[in-house]
């Protein structure tokens, strides 16, 4: 009996090594990498075009600037103290980091309160509140958000810092000063970060969806092609806006479980039970990179602004630093029967629409 309990200790210590050494860093890597990627196109797209510019996607765009400071900051500093079980990075960095990771979840998930409560009166009383469904209400409840999470979490900066695991002061850790802070911190974050503003949300969706069933669509309106057109969007947002909401709250879910359950016990937990716990942050922390994916599947508009920016990624550079002289604007390249493919290429090519098509996405 000892043995076998000496042998699945090792095992488990052996699988808890390897997730945490190596499983850890790469995917937290992927995340990051995926985060600044995909929140900086996002944040590109919807600034510089002006057809991007509605209400929805303004708090989308925030939704992208919270994501990208969560991924900038958090994922690499936790998978080096995932890996290797001690905290180098000083006090400094400890703070901001949790400081962090709290505020852009408050703000995350407050900015998704205000999409489903713009959609609401939009649904709703569209007429009687047109006038309070502006860029520049949107603009001011962003600012709004950002300055009261920034200041309601300012206590977490001096709830956590550099501890000692033990007395020898050789491992470090990033973490609470005290237990006692635990309780208040963890269990207002579940309450206030994630079981309020869903159950917000819920009421706001349960709220549209009675309104739209006892409403009876006009068939004339609806077969009109501005009808179809407008009937389409507000499908693809309304689509858009719930794979949001409910990837956020899927993805969050184990790891303020995980938390919840951890002060409440009070218990130290075993490996097995850490090496799966391991996947409840990487869910967590994947919420940051995830939704330029939901943007590119659920909406048109941001399907084709994504495909142009990358094409002119691709295109304008070569373009820019060619030597190949232009054709005069408006003038079509005249490419001879008996050409061949080089040829082709070179000739479609000095006519440059792909850098006119470039300089004219980019002003837009």
């Amino acid at each position: 009996m000892a043995n076998n309990s000496s042998q699945g200790e090792s095992t488990e210590d052996k699988v808890f090594l390897i997730v945490s050494r190596y499983a850890v860093p790469i995917v937290f890597g992927i995340i990051t990498l995926l985060g600044i990627a995909g929140n900086t196109l996002v944040i590109h797209v919807i600034a510089t075009r002006s057809k991007m510019r509605t209400v929805t996607n303004l708090l989308l765009l925030n939704l992208a600037v919270s994501d990208l400071a969560f991924v900038i900051i958090c994922p690499l500093p936790t998978a080096y103290s995932f890996a290797y079980q001690t905290w180098p990075f000083g006090s400094f960095l400890c703070k901001l980091m949790h400081y962090t990771i709290n505020s852009c979840a408050y703000v995350t998930v407050y900015t998704l309160v205000v999409i489903s409560a713009f959609r609401f009166f939009t649904v709703v009383y569209n007429s009687q509140t047109v006038h309070l469904r502006t860029h520049r209400n949107a603009v001011i409840m962003i600012a709004f958000l950002w300055v009261v999470f920034l200041s309601a979490n300012y206590p977490i900066t001096q709830a956590y810092d550099v501890v000692v695991r033990n007395s020898s002061g050789v491992s470090l850790d990033c973490d609470m000063k005290s237990e006692e802070f635990q309780a208040p911190v963890f269990y207002s974050f579940f309450v206030f970060g994630y079981l309020l503003p869903l159950c917000l949300i819920g009421l706001l969706s349960v709220g549209i969806i009675a309104h739209l069933n006892k409403q009876r669509p006009t068939t004339i309106s609806q077969s009109t092609p501005s009808g179809i057109r407008s009937n389409s969007r507000k499908k693809s947002a309304s689509r858009l806006i719930i794979l949001v909401v409910v990837l956020f709250a899927i993805l969050w879910l184990p790891i303020q479980l995980h938390l919840v359950i951890a002060v409440t016990t009070g218990k130290q937990m075993p490996k097995s039970y850490l090496t799966v716990a391991f996947l409840w942050n990487l869910m967590a922390y994947a919420n940051s990179c995830i939704n330029p994916f939901i943007y590119n599947q659920a909406s048109k508009d941001f399907r084709y602004s994504f495909k142009e920016v990358v094409s002119c990624l691709k295109c304008c550079p070569r373009n820019q630093n060619s030597r190949t002289p232009s054709l005069p604007a408006g003038q079509i390249a005249i490419v001879p029967a008996g050409a061949d493919q080089k040829e082709r290429r070179h000739l479609i090519a000095s006519s440059g629409p792909h850098k006119e098509e470039c300089q004219a996405s980019s002003n837009v």
